[in-house]
């Protein structure tokens, strides 16, 4: 109703094949749409929500003590969800090795701690990993790959046996390289971050898969139902997703914005425009 808070699930299925039948719109077989591609996005005061999007249900009510600044972060947050669906299952007391300390791996890193993991987090900058610690992120083990060998490292740490669950939230061939190689039998190893499509083809010993068993996934987008979950989490306090806002900026300061997101001397996590600011 008027005045309720709300957020917007991106991805708009076809609403007809088995996989929207079934809520996972981002599985669509007709290759779903989304709001801020192919429909206008959320970089305005207003915004016109599609007629099928309103149809499929991706209008989500949220508490009202939720702030939209943490409210920002539920979309983000729902596709590191759905990386997890494959391997939801495992028994608390895994090991995960997240690779890459961007917004996406400190959300892999929170999840990873929910689901009652030990998290080894890997990154090459090592500023990159004071500002994780800094903020407080919960990860075990802080790993600077600038500074050792990240395979031998994680099997250190791991009494030679490996990680059981490996992210790649890390645009990099050679993360992928690297998370084959650091996985423990039987491991589950999500590619869970896309590298350019201007050259997708990376070398792999596909034996590290064929003799260690290994469970390759990937991950996409995300549903109402991840939403939600990510919704409960951040709302009951089990999530503190305010540590990662970092910057503020206007609608008209969105460029400034945006530099200050790609220069990585800056320390920003998580940088909000607020159109109404």
């Amino acid at each position: 109703s008027r005045g309720d808070k709300i957020v917007i699930e991106t991805v708009v299925g076809c609403g007809e094949c088995d996989a929207c039948k079934r809520g996972e719109e981002n599985r669509c077989r007709r290759k779903y749409k989304a709001i801020g591609y192919q429909y206008n996005g959320g970089f305005a005061q207003y915004l016109l929500v599609p007629r099928e999007a309103v149809k499929q249900g991706c209008i989500i009510k949220i508490p009202d003590h939720l702030s939209f600044e943490e409210a920002a972060i539920i979309e983000p947050f729902s596709c590191v969800i759905n990386g997890w669906v494959p391997f939801k299952k495992r028994p608390k007391g895994f090991i995960a090795c997240v690779i890459g300390a961007g917004i996406i791996g400190m959300l892999h890193t929170e999840y990873a701690k929910q689901r009652g993991g030990k998290v080894i987090l890997v990154n090459r900058s090592a500023p990159r990993l004071m500002i994780a610690q800094k903020i407080g992120l919960q990860a075990d083990f802080f790993v600077n790959a600038e500074e050792c060998n990240p395979v031998e490292r994680v099997n250190e740490l791991t009494d030679g046996i490996g990680a059981d669950v490996v992210i790649c939230a890390a645009s990099s061939k050679d993360v992928q390289k690297e998370a084959l190689e650091m996985a423990a039998v039987d491991a589950d190893v999500s590619f869970f971050a896309g590298i350019s499509k201007d050259n997708p083809y990376v070398s792999l010993d596909t034996n590290l898969i064929h003799y260690k068993e290994l469970h390759v996934h990937g991950a996409n987008a995300s549903n109402r139902r991840e939403y939600l979950e990510a919704i409960d989490l951040i709302a009951s306090g089990k999530v503190n997703v305010k540590k990662f806002i970092t910057h503020k900026f206007p609608l008209e300061k969105i460029e400034e914005a945006i530099q200050m997101l790609e220069d990585r001397s800056t320390g920003a996590v998580k940088v909000l425009i607020d159109p109404w600011m």
